[in-house]
């Protein structure tokens, strides 16, 4: 075989591979565009006539690019041709077939004209078709997109003029170049004798004097219209088409809360002032956000690191280098204390007395606080403590003489319950060294004494004293215990409606008589 039939063999073989892709690209494209009962291809589309699969535009015709090219740049390719033809078709959109169904359905023209929109969907593609008298040409295809145009100025104008917000443009020169309702509204009132002019007058002069590399730039300012009421506005300034566009929304609201919170703190902060109990207040990342002067003195923590908002950990650590904590045996214990306080603090639970180095005793209280913040309030109960160690010797020592006596005493409330006994009484009555003092009554131990003694009115006389503020008086009488020894009694009133009885065992001949005859009955002595 000569190279040029071997040349042409292989020339013949690759077209032939060529025409089989070419033919099978065909297929492919044609298949894109068809649904069952229905074939669409790009080469059928004319006129203006568009091809979406889903909000993208897949194919459509020279005028058809060209008016979508003209309208809108903003939103999906199918949103900006429904925005364009909705001026004239405004039921286009409706009513969208259900999935997986066909439809096809011709809308007419709302604007008197013969122009109508077929609307063909299968699946997710969808086909616009414009027909109509008229339809094709350049007039008709300007015209939908002035009146898409117009009708989008239309809608901006008129959310310009109705907003709420002061909206103004300026100019290179700072000079108003537009400006809505309200901004007019609020100019005329400001100007003189409300008169309405153009340009009007400038109410946020510094706004105009931004920073171009501060751009966009929240500011706020006050104006007084003629009632002379300040009012403020937050500004936002953002720069558009070599100028600056304003917004101005009102903030005296925000003013007012803003005011009413610094009273607050203030208010808070004087009566705090004057609290002799120390008050720090940590937020919700544990810096100190509010304390008192009494926090300074009782912590000797110097005002400006406390002003410096320390962190929760480096205060305590701070505290502990003065030797305003308890020592801990070690540092690694003093990390746990740390974390367990805090953690009690943020629960509500922590209230310990500190036992200070200096001989001082602090209680501190742990409480939580809105938004995760914790306060700790500081107290210097050392007063507090010193009194209740000193009142609680004096019981001690009132006690030990109490029981040095031979006698046995009693002492009863007002009420009737018994607050003060002697290991003499303990011991003649047989009384229970368990149970509580505020268990005991007059009425529990009067059984006691008729259970051990002899039948003597002794008893119900002497109880019917306590409480009785009529009858005062000093009371003496005897009573028989069943052992056969006589007991000498006495009722004596004390401070505070208190009664003290007391029981003297009698020896010898004082004992009386000795064939077990009763007592004597008990007698008032003055």
């Amino acid at each position: 075989m000569t190279s040029l039939t071997l040349l042409q063999t292989v020339l013949a073989t690759a077209i032939g591979v060529a025409s089989a892709m070419l033919i099978v690209v065909g297929l492919a494209v044609s298949a894109r565009f068809r649904r069952p009962g229905t074939r669409v291809t790009a080469a059928q589309l004319e006129g203006l006539d568009f091809l979406f699969d889903g909000e993208d535009l897949v194919e459509a015709s020279d005028d058809g690019r060209a008016i979508l090219g003209r309208g809108p740049a903003e939103g999906s390719d199918l949103a900006r041709l429904t925005g364009i033809l909705r001026t004239r078709f405004a039921d286009l959109g409706r009513d969208p077939p259900a999935e997986g169904t066909q439809q096809k359905r011709r809308l007419l023209a709302q604007d008197d004209s013969d122009s109508w929109l077929e609307v063909e969907q299968w699946g997710s593609h969808t086909r616009l078709r414009l027909g109509g008298s008229g339809a094709a040409s350049v007039d008709a295809q300007s015209r939908l997109v002035i009146d898409a145009l117009e009708a989008e100025l239309a809608t901006l104008r008129a959310i310009g003029e109705d907003s709420p917000q002061l909206i103004w443009r300026t100019d290179p020169g700072g000079q108003i170049a537009w400006a809505n309702r309200a901004y007019l509204d609020l100019a005329d009132q400001i100007g003189e004798a409300g008169t309405p002019s153009w340009p009007p007058a400038t109410l946020f002069g510094a706004a105009a004097g931004v920073d171009h590399d501060a751009l966009p730039s929240l500011r706020r300012f006050s104006v007084t219209p003629a009632d002379k009421s300040l009012r403020w506005f937050d500004v936002t300034t953002v720069a558009r088409g070599g100028g600056l566009v304003h917004f101005a929304t009102a903030a005296d609201a925000v003013v007012r809360a803003e005011q009413a919170r610094r009273d607050f703190v203030q208010t808070l902060s004087k009566t705090f002032a004057d609290l002799a109990i120390g008050l720090a207040i940590f937020d919700r990342q544990r810096r100190l956000a509010l304390f008192n002067p009494a926090l300074h003195d009782l912590t000797a923590l110097p005002p400006d690191f406390l002003s410096a908002r320390p962190l929760l950990h480096s205060f305590l650590d701070r505290m502990r280098e003065a030797r305003m904590l308890p020592e801990p045996k070690n540092y690694r214990d003093w990390r746990s204390e740390i974390a367990a306080l805090e953690q009690a603090a943020t629960d509500g639970t922590y209230c310990q007395n500190w036992d200070l180095p200096n001989g001082l005793t602090y209680r501190v209280t742990g409480r939580p606080h809105p938004d995760g913040a914790i306060a700790f309030l500081i107290e210097d109960i050392s007063a507090e403590i010193a009194l209740a160690r000193t009142f609680r010797a004096e019981l001690e020592t009132s006690q030990a003489v109490l029981d040095s006596l031979d006698d046995a005493v009693a002492v009863f409330s007002g009420s009737g319950t018994l607050i003060l006994s002697n290991r003499a009484y303990e011991q003649l009555w047989g009384a229970d060294d368990d149970a509580a003092l505020a268990d005991k009554t007059v009425r529990d131990q009067a059984r006691i004494w008729r259970a051990r003694c002899a039948p003597t009115p002794f008893w119900t006389e002497a109880q019917a004293m306590i409480g009785n503020s009529a009858d005062r008086g000093r009371r003496e009488g005897r009573a028989q215990l069943l052992d056969g020894r006589s007991v000498q009694c006495r009722v004596s009133p004390l401070a505070g409606a208190a009664i003290m009885i007391g029981f003297r065992i009698l020896s010898g001949q004082a004992a009386g008589n000795a064939h077990g005859e009763a007592a004597p009955p008990l007698a008032a002595s003055a």
